[in-house]
């Protein structure tokens, strides 16, 4: 029982590694993303997909070794929660899990608060290239379109880009 406890340790440590490194990898997103370097922002993503696939081998090392600890309990695998197994164990397991729990915890959050900012900085990019590609067609189009109230739009109000006159 030992063994698997602190083998259940060893493979949530790393996964508090792995995910600090994918943590940072997504900071480094939100540099990349405002200052537009596309081929750095392609390298990053080949690094987060490093990391993610690292996570999940470690993943199925730590649920391999649940279903151990459930059959060592008698507690159905899916009922097994970190928290769980906190109330089952003594210290000093209890202490040392206690605190990757909490590790963990915390690391969610910022990587989810981290991923919901570059989001929104994906978003508004997105907004800001559609914009600029209405400009464009709208500068561009020789007869008037309609909006999506189905009225004509006012020929006035968009300019041209190009001049009509030879």
């Amino acid at each position: 029982m030992d063994r698997l406890l602190s083998e259940l340790i060893t493979i949530l440590n790393k996964e508090i590694e792995l995910h600090e490194e994918l943590l940072l990898y997504l900071q480094r997103d939100r540099e990349l993303l405002v200052s537009l370097c596309v081929d750095d922002i392609f390298e990053n993503n080949k690094k987060k997909e490093t990391c993610t696939i690292k996570v999940k081998m470690l993943e199925e090392s730590k649920l391999l070794l649940v279903d151990r600890l459930s059959k060592h309990y008698a507690i159905p695998y899916r009922e097994l929660t970190l928290s769980k197994i906190l109330s089952l164990v003594e210290d000093p397991y209890r202490t040392s899990l206690d605190t990757i729990r909490s590790k963990l915890i915390a690391l969610m959050k910022n990587i989810k608060e981290t991923n919901q900012g570059n989001s929104l900085i994906l978003q508004d990019s997105l907004c800001y290239f559609k914009r600029s590609l209405d400009f464009l067609h709208c500068a561009s189009s020789a007869s008037p379109t309609y909006v999506d109230n189905g009225k004509i739009k006012d020929p006035k109000r968009f300019g041209s880009l190009l001049s009509k006159e030879i």
